[in-house]
């Protein structure tokens, strides 16, 4: 009897008893063969070394020339590996991803980031010109937070900053390119800045006199977020706040918790966004005095946790957080503004005009009541799926292809919401 395998029908034709182990051992023995070769070529394309291209999004020209630093997230962001592209803005750092890593390209003073997806082919960086032409910068919405803590009130300000100066360029300004304004007598907690989807980075603030501070941050082409955080002393639960910014805000909003009374000129109520009262009040000139008067105790659950002034929580429990995960919950806390932001948006926008008089009042506050309930529920639905996508790509559950995918189909069907 033939003892041929898979070959001019061995297999099929091998009945007895005798052939089968032999012929299962032949069969296992190729397939494991089969299996390892596979195991070797996925080993082999996993441990590709990272490269990509740098290219300049002003010019739409490769970089040549510029450094480029492996960063290891896992150690601290700790410099692991190290080159400079080539003429063509091509580069190779010799080493696969196998942690949580970072690309940094540092290009005219200012220092960009992409993380690494190991399932991705190439890792891009994208660099720009700088300008200090200060019309790059654009305060979009001013969002103030407000939550009593003991005798203190402490006080959560969002600058949502968007650059969109053509052609784009990152707005920098050596050792002052974003100035705020505390009130007299404050305690500065943190300040921390960030770009788009990336996580929050602590800033150094640097005094500039008069109670008003600067930070060296560079603004990239797009949206950014600088979170301001201190304290103010609520003796008898009541003060005035003196809120100011440098800058012209296209809108102002103030989120106070329920059981507390602000009183304000300018600024009127919106409604309810993240379990928070919204006020707002609408193309504030700079250096306008915000005078809140506030009191009461918050009375709503679940409020976030107050920072004290070194920007911990105030519940002992939140120092102990790994690194790791810490970095998750600056990411809640700043999607936390953020989000609250474009539902003040939202309320702004639905809220009802005073055009409608006569006998047609009660009408179109039915419509309007019923267009923001139903935008709402829009808004809700695109929150979760942010600060879910959010989470997982900080987490490093996602990659950067996927994230990217996933986040423009959120931020279309959040783009068609404030459209309507």
């Amino acid at each position: 009897m033939s003892e041929t395998g898979w070959g001019h029908g061995g297999f099929f034709a091998a009945k007895s008893a005798g052939a089968r182990p032999l012929r299962r051992g032949r069969l296992m023995g190729r397939m494991l063969a089969f299996c390892l070769s596979v195991l070797a070529t996925a080993g082999f394309a996993m441990a590709a070394p990272i490269a990509g291209t740098v290219t300049n999004g002003t010019t739409n020209k490769p970089v040549s020339g510029a450094e480029v630093i492996l960063l290891e997230l896992e150690s601290g962001m700790t410099p692991v590996a190290k080159t400079t592209t080539d003429a063509h803005g091509r580069f190779e750092l010799g080493k696969a991803a196998s942690h949580t890593e970072l690309v940094q390209v540092n290009y005219r003073g200012v220092s960009y980031y992409q993380s690494v997806d190991p399932n991705a082919k190439s890792t891009d960086v994208v660099v720009y010109d700088t300008t200090t032409d200060p019309k790059a910068l654009v305060v979009a919405s001013h969002v103030i937070v407000l939550q009593p803590s003991g005798g203190n009130l402490q006080v959560e300000e969002q600058y949502m900053v968007e650059n969109t100066i053509k052609p784009a360029a990152t707005f920098y300004v050596p050792k002052g390119t974003f100035r705020f304004q505390i009130p007299a007598g404050a305690q500065l907690g943190d300040v921390s800045t960030w770009t788009g989807s990336r996580i929050p980075t602590l800033q150094k603030p640097i005094d500039a006199g008069n109670n008003v501070k600067a930070i060296d941050w560079a603004f990239r082409p797009g949206k950014n977020v600088v979170r301001v955080a201190y304290q103010v002393a609520y003796p008898s639960n009541q003060t005035v706040l003196h809120a100011q910014s440098p800058y012209p805000a296209t809108h102002v909003f103030l989120a106070v918790p329920p059981g507390m009374q602000v009183s304000s000129d300018g600024f009127s109520p919106m409604g309810s966004e993240q379990g928070y009262t919204i006020y707002a009040r609408q193309s504030v000139p700079p250096n306008t005095d915000l005078a809140v008067a506030v009191s009461g105790v918050a009375t709503a659950a679940g409020a976030p946790a107050a920072q004290n002034s070194s920007g911990a929580s105030s519940d002992s429990g939140v120092s102990t957080i790994p690194d790791r995960y810490r970095r998750l919950t600056w990411l809640i806390a700043g999607l936390f503004g953020v989000l609250m932001a474009i539902g003040a948006m939202m309320l702004w926008r639905k809220s009802p005009k005073s055009a409608a008089g006569d006998g047609q009042a009660d009408k179109a506050a039915d419509l309007v009541a019923s267009a923001q309930r139903s935008a709402q529920n829009q808004l809700d639905e695109i929150k979760n799926r942010l600060l879910q996508l959010e989470l997982k790509h900080a987490a490093g559950t996602l990659g950067d292809s996927e994230y990217a995918r996933e986040r423009q189909s959120v931020e279309k069907a959040l783009r068609a919401l404030l459209k309507a």
